[in-house]
């Protein structure tokens, strides 16, 4: 297929094709990648805001019932978020607005997902505590002092997450700009196999075209016509020299009439 100039232009064509798809697909998930990074970074830097919440709903709201249900509903936020965050799936991001995060299999992550789980649990039943204590003023002030406590521990994890993830997001972008640059070169590199495509398969040969027209038309018939190149260009070489071999047995023809 490739000793055909057909072959080798569809070839290149085919290439080119591939390079601009590949790097089309790259770039949208590029796009979507980052999306979905700066959503899960958002809701990892949430998380840091429901700690803050919650420590002032338990501490310096007791007794309110709205802020019960506003405790409540930070609670289970939280606990959705950084399910979603450890195993995939959905949670809340804004008022009836549920978005989907993948799974992160950065291990690094995981791990710091395990000790905010961790811190988390603790969290939770000192808020519980804060809760049960409330009327016993030694007893809530020991709540209260454990709380801030464990919340200081929890919010720090959560900024150790949301650093992870961002380390991750950029790290992906290099990723895509190697990608980038690799299109890059092998669009010059396909640049330069067109330019020698073009050069060898076409402008040459056609200029040894040229010379053997020249050859037949100052009458030199006896120089075959050889031209090396693609099948076409060797096809179009036959035909020149069928047309020397042609002239020269009419110009035989002629000299041996004239002899006679």
């Amino acid at each position: 297929m490739l000793k055909s100039l057909q072959g080798r232009l569809s070839a290149l064509f085919f290439a080119f094709v591939l390079l601009v798809l590949t790097s089309v697909g790259a770039t949208f998930w590029g796009v979507k990648t980052q999306q979905n990074d700066a959503l899960i970074i958002n809701l990892a830097g949430r998380q840091r805001m429901l700690v803050q919440l919650m420590v002032r709903l338990a501490v310096g709201e007791q007794g309110n019932g709205a802020a019960s249900e506003m405790l409540v509903d930070a609670e289970n936020t939280f606990e959705q978020t950084l399910t979603a965050l450890e195993h995939g799936g959905s949670t809340l991001y804004l008022p009836d607005n549920y978005v989907l995060i993948p799974k992160t299999n950065n291990p690094e992550i995981l791990e710091a997902l395990q000790d905010v789980r961790q811190s988390w649990v603790e969290f939770r039943m000192a808020i519980d505590v804060v809760d049960e204590t409330s009327t016993n003023k030694f007893g809530n002030s020991s709540a209260i002092e454990e709380i801030e406590t464990l919340s200081a521990i929890l919010a720090q994890q959560a900024d150790v997450v949301v650093q992870l993830y961002e380390a991750d997001s950029t790290a992906k972008l290099s990723i895509l700009r190697n990608i980038q640059l690799g299109f890059l070169f092998f669009a010059l590199v396909l640049l330069a196999s067109g330019a020698w495509v073009t050069r060898r398969s076409v402008l040459k040969p056609l200029s040894e075209l040229g010379v053997a027209a020249e050859h037949l038309g100052g009458n030199d018939l006896e120089t075959p016509v050889q031209v090396q190149g693609p099948e076409e260009m060797q096809r179009l070489s036959q035909s020149f020299d069928g047309m020397r071999l042609g002239l020269k047995s009419a110009q035989q023809d002629l000299i041996d009439l004239n002899d006679t």
